[in-house]
């Protein structure tokens, strides 16, 4: 791509351009060839805020030993989730029934990495 800029006044009156420049793109995907994601990501979840139970998403680039920890705001750890999961993308269900209404902070970790992500739970 090459790209050069231009500044516009209030009146819509346009300057003399700047020097320009250019870049490449390469591959653009979170995927290789096989449909396994490259990295590991935790997506969060949805919908957020939570009622009752929400969808928690997450890219695995190799099978691996997973932990999901929730902690409410003050650190504590309110529930812990261990499971062997495959490479690939993964959903699970989030049950918020048992929560008292607040911030959350859920905390994945598996062989390729930890991720945190915020969900609020209201009623």
């Amino acid at each position: 791509y090459d790209w050069r800029v231009q500044a516009v006044d209030n009146a819509f009156n346009g300057g003399a351009f700047a020097e320009g420049g250019s870049f490449t793109v390469g591959q653009v995907s979170a995927e290789d060839e096989a449909g396994v994601p490259a990295t590991f990501a935790a997506h969060g979840t949805f919908p957020n805020p939570l009622r009752e139970a929400g969808t928690l998403r997450l890219d695995l680039p190799e099978a691996a030993e997973l932990s999901v920890t929730l902690y409410d705001v003050l650190g504590r750890e309110v529930a812990v989730l261990a499971a062997r999961a495959e490479e690939g993308a993964h959903q699970g269900r989030l049950e918020a029934g048992a929560l008292a209404p607040g911030v959350y902070v859920i905390r994945l970790t598996s062989g390729a990495g930890t991720e945190a992500r915020t969900v609020t739970v209201q009623r």
